[in-house]
């Protein structure tokens, strides 16, 4: 049988793949072993080169989410304390049509305690409303969701200093102050 005789498969649900060596002759390889074989001979990605990514990359966006149910929760997404620097993709609402909305929060810190915070709104979807806590040198950012039955998710672009990352329901502090969204 020439190898443009066999038939082409999209997966594989047998423990073991058959080869052909160079002399034509079937070989047999257990699935986990050609996988291991495949990742030691494949370079790692760079900018110049195709290739898989290291284990401990820091180009992986991590995703966190969290979904509730009331209308008008609070989400505590960020504290922080001294110089830190985050910059986050934030979705939340609904995921059907355009109830879902998109954000980008940026957020700065300076060891002395001032900071700024910018959220962009990206989209036309539902609304949510961001707030900032001071709390001594403290800083707590916040969002509230205009939907039930919301999913929240943060996919962190820059996260950098003295944070604490939180995505948990909290009451929204006394004194809280809304952060202007563009």
């Amino acid at each position: 049988m020439k190898l443009n005789e066999t038939e082409v498969v999209k997966t594989v649900k047998d423990e073991y793949v058959t080869l052909i060596n160079s002399e034509g002759h079937p070989l047999r390889i257990n699935k986990v072993d050609l996988t291991e074989i495949i990742r030691e001979n494949m370079p790692v990605a760079t900018q110049f080169q195709k290739g898989l990514l290291n284990a401990d990359s820091d180009r992986f966006v991590k995703a966190k989410g969290f979904s509730i149910t009331d209308k008008s929760a609070c989400i505590k997404l960020y504290s922080a304390v001294g110089q830190t620097a985050v910059v986050a993709f934030i979705t939340t609402g609904r995921i059907e049509g355009n109830v879902c909305s998109t954000y980008l929060l940026s957020f700065s810190m300076a060891s002395m305690g001032t900071y700024s915070c910018t959220i962009k709104k990206l989209n036309d979807g539902s609304s949510a409303k961001f707030y900032y806590a001071k709390d001594g040198n403290k800083v707590a950012i916040y969002l509230v969701s205009s939907v039930d039955y919301s999913v929240t998710h943060i996919s962190p672009l820059l996260e950098s200093g003295n944070f604490a990352h939180h995505l948990i329901p909290e009451s929204l502090p006394e004194g809280a102050i809304l952060i202007e969204t563009t």
